[in-house]
């Protein structure tokens, strides 16, 4: 799985391959009232998700921020002799 945009970069990846997602989500509960155990499973899935991103992207995660990213985009606007930013977007 990545996450981000376009050509962001560096990307988020918190899986090996698409093999180990497909692992994670295959007992996934698209439902949460499926059964009594699903919001108890999808709440561990979501926890093993959590450690995931934080083992495998945190150094990347911390440079692809809106902070970090408005800080980059401010100095790319300084550097072409402007002092600034209009920005129009989404997150």
């Amino acid at each position: 799985m990545i996450v981000g945009v376009g050509e962001t970069t560096p990307a988020l990846t918190m899986f090996k391959d698409a093999t180990e997602a497909a692992q994670l989500f295959a007992t996934y509960a698209d439902n949460a009232n499926e059964s009594v155990a699903a919001i108890g499973r999808n709440f561990a899935l979501i926890e093993i998700l959590s450690q995931l991103a934080t083992n495998r992207v945190e150094t990347v995660a911390e440079s692809v921020g809106t902070p970090t990213v408005a800080r980059d985009m401010l100095s790319i606007v300084e550097a072409f002799g402007g002092d600034k930013l209009q920005y129009w977007g989404f997150s």
